[in-house]
């Protein structure tokens, strides 16, 4: 799934097409939507592209992998929110989404049944900070529409600030925020996510955030479900914007190396512009800032038609006027992916390089 910080992912020989016509906006309903997600196109092939902040590398099922006919390029160690599988890697010719062209794209390999399940009919993939971070992502929550391109040229720039953009250990994007009167942060920002904040269980420990009212709760994501519990927040604090009663979803066994992790609901209220590696530029609507987070985010699973696995795991039985129903559920597809190179690999390649540090 996601974090990172000062280390360097390498991607093999990926070089940028040449300048694409700008974009149109993408349409994104907030309120019925899982995911953000863009038409692409894979070696030609035309597929549905999940747009994931929260993973660094691109992901394909084998079955999309099967039919544009990727070679091997060795493996990559993902690291997820409570577990690390060894991926295969497989280079790709070109990866076409919103305003930007990649070539020389290597992807890791793995399910994506909740994401297909979500686009019946379609191909789908997620779509990476590895191809992202070649582009910039704005995002209109408030016009309910988001887009890839180029560079920042913002159709009205009154009103946005600017949010220092780091790097988690992963290489994931990572900004401070303040939960009620503790120190800020790391969080990641994770638009592959729809819960709106997630966090590791020690850190919330630790930080007394658990002598509060809890429901338990269940996510899911590529690793499959994780059963935790969920709080309330009471302020969160972005910037120069405070969120209030704000659901948290406490996870156990958190693997990731920042404790804090913010999924695209929690941006509802606001415009985006992601300069990778340098900078959020970030604009409230003050009338939506007001509103009510979304405590029911019960993830794929409630958008699939069809009988999967994955709508079984996103679904948990409770009563519709219990507590617990009202808390909700989410996912996640994202993950924060490690290099290892092909076998052999050069003599000095893994010299100096830790595994994924856990926050903890």
């Amino acid at each position: 799934m996601h974090y990172r910080q000062n280390v360097h992912v390498s991607f093999g020989g990926l070089s940028v097409g040449a300048p694409q016509p700008r974009p149109e906006w993408i349409a994104f309903d907030p309120g019925t939507a899982s995911y953000l997600s863009v038409p692409a196109r894979l070696n030609g092939l035309p597929v549905r592209g999940v747009v994931d902040t929260g993973a660094s590398r691109s992901v394909l099922s084998a079955k999309l992998l099967g039919q544009i006919g990727a070679q091997p390029a060795g493996s990559t160690l993902a690291t997820m929110f409570t577990a690390r599988y060894s991926l295969p890697l497989y280079r790709i010719g070109r990866l076409e989404a919103g305003g930007i062209a990649a070539t020389g794209l290597d992807v890791a390999c793995h399910d994506l049944a909740m994401v297909e399940a979500a686009f019946p009919g379609e191909g789908a993939m997620v779509i990476g900070r590895d191809f992202l971070t070649r582009s910039v992502l704005e995002c209109q929550f408030s016009q309910s529409r988001f887009r890839i391109v180029a560079d920042f040229v913002p159709e009205n720039p009154a009103g946005y600030t600017r949010l220092e953009l780091g790097r988690s250990f992963h290489g994931l994007p990572m900004i401070a925020a303040q939960i009620e009167g503790l120190e800020a942060e790391r969080a990641v920002v994770d638009l592959g996510s729809n819960l709106v904040c997630t966090m590791s269980e020690r850190y919330a420990r630790d930080a007394g955030l658990l002598c509060r009212p809890s429901s338990t709760t269940m996510s899911a994501g590529l690793e499959g479900r994780a059963v935790g519990m969920q709080i309330t927040l009471r302020a969160l604090r972005i910037g120069d914007h405070v969120l209030c009663d704000v659901p948290a979803c406490v996870i156990p066994n958190w693997s990731l190396d920042a404790p804090v992790n913010l999924g695209w609901p929690a941006f509802g209220a606001f415009d985006l512009a992601f300069v990778f590696d340098r900078e959020l530029r970030i604009r409230a609507d003050e009338t939506l800032l007001g509103a009510p987070l979304p405590r029911d985010r019960s993830g794929i699973g409630r958008n699939a038609s069809a009988i999967t696995c994955w709508s079984a795991m996103s679904r948990r039985s409770v009563r519709p006027t219990g507590r617990a129903w009202s808390r909700g559920t989410g996912s996640s597809p994202s993950m924060a992916c490690r290099s290892i190179p092909p076998t052999p690999p050069p003599a000095d390649a893994l010299a100096g390089r830790a595994l994924a540090r856990r926050w903890r």
